[in-house]
């Protein structure tokens, strides 16, 4: 019997099965990649409310808390009716999810490098000075369409909704 336990641990080592060093070897750069993807995913939503917060001066947008949680809710609506009406039948079927994995991820870093670009718009248009006097906590419409288009596009590329 000592012998069939040892035929028995040869065979989950085999060159087929999970556990040899090929498979794993393969398997390591996809769960890396997801994992950096994770982490940048996480340190975004936690840092963009309070970017949305802080003040013009210091690169934010000065933001009320109240105005916040507006932006936050037209982005989950926003997502919502993208994941529920252009997701299922317009992408899902026409791309295969390899393709639609490394293109989302391109398109999401390439989406998540325009928050600088969209408070320096923001300060150039109130002027760092007389916004952060005017105490209104809101900036202009503009900033709102760039916020809630600009987040909802992360949304949806990064799949969360």
């Amino acid at each position: 019997e000592a012998d069939d336990d040892d035929d028995d641990d040869q065979s989950l080592t085999t060159k087929d099965s999970p556990e040899s060093s090929s498979y794993l070897r393969n398997a390591r750069v996809p769960i890396a990649i997801y994992c950096l993807f994770s982490f940048a995913q996480i340190a975004y939503d936690e840092a963009y409310p309070l970017w949305l917060f802080a003040p013009v001066e210091k690169g934010g947008l000065g933001m009320s808390a109240a105005s916040i949680g507006v932006v936050l809710a037209l982005t989950a609506v926003g997502g919502a009716v993208l994941q529920l009406t252009v997701f299922p039948f317009v992408i899902a079927g026409r791309v295969g999810s390899t393709r639609l994995f490394r293109d989302a991820t391109t398109a999401a870093a390439a989406v998540i490098l325009l928050p600088p670009f969209i408070a320096g718009r923001n300060k150039r248009q109130v002027g760092a000075h007389h916004h952060a006097e005017s105490g209104s906590g809101s900036p202009p419409l503009s900033t709102w369409t760039l916020l809630v288009g600009h987040n909802v596009c992360y949304r949806f590329l990064v799949g969360e909704e």
